[in-house]
């Protein structure tokens, strides 16, 4: 995994935009990996901005959600598939059916993981895989003890993730379990942007660049992918 640190939270995000729209102009009918968070809002509004000056195409682009709640109502302002349509979908000429979510309104929640697979699968594969990290490691919905092969399943979202989001759902409760595409699926993508950008990220960065590969930390897997980068800014650095 390839290290590159900028100077603040601004460049990372435009580096990684400007990576999102190289990869379209060179490949139209690309596929990305498409993870939330406030780490991802910088990043989307900047694609959107740079798509719009350069006139992207983004008609054939397919986009994976990396997780979604299980549970919300349907059309609920808080799962992350309205969080896509808000921050990348509403925007530019995406096709609304190229935005893959896993169906949590199948009735055998056991057969929403095998589906979501066959669907990346039959899109090619993803070309460009975008994440974040949370703090104690977990990438996408993967918490500490995930499985490195592990595939697209249910989860029960731990007690940290639930406090890190329940200011999002005063008006809803919070749900307790979601389904994640796994890191074995994360790790069969081509390329993979894992993004950490202030003070708060510069333990569990130092603990990624730093330690071996191992369940305790789920982003250490992504050290084992030939094209891999860790996107920092200089505070999520600081320790490394």
């Amino acid at each position: 995994m390839e290290v590159k640190v900028f100077r603040n939270a601004v460049e990372a995000s435009e580096f990684v935009a400007e990576e999102m729209v190289k990869q379209i102009k060179r490949q139209q009918n690309s596929t990305l990996g498409v993870a939330t968070g406030r780490t991802m809002d910088a990043i989307y509004d900047r694609f959107v901005n740079q798509a719009k000056k350069d006139n992207l195409d983004v008609s054939k682009v397919k986009a994976f959600a990396v997780d979604e709640y299980l549970g919300l109502k349907k059309g609920s302002p808080n799962s992350y598939e309205a969080y896509l349509n808000l921050h990348l979908f509403d925007h530019l000429n995406f096709n609304r059916d190229h935005l893959f979510v896993p169906n949590v309104s199948m009735d055998n929640i056991d057969l929403i993981g095998s589906e979501y697979e066959n669907n990346i699968s039959q899109a090619g594969g993803v070309d460009l895989q975008l994440l974040g990290i949370g703090l104690n490691g977990h990438i996408g919905l993967n918490e500490p003890g995930s499985a490195i092969d592990s595939r697209t399943r249910v989860v029960a979202l731990t007690g940290s993730t639930m406090n890190s989001n329940k200011v999002l759902f005063q008006n809803e409760g919070m749900p307790l379990t979601a389904v994640t595409i796994g890191i074995g699926t994360i790790l069969e993508a081509r390329k993979i942007f894992l993004v950490a950008t202030g003070h708060t990220k510069a333990e569990v960065v130092q603990k990624v660049v730093n330690g071996d590969v191992n369940s305790k930390i789920p982003a250490t897997a992504l050290k084992d992918h030939s094209n891999s980068f860790l996107i920092l800014d200089q505070e999520a650095a600081h320790l490394i």
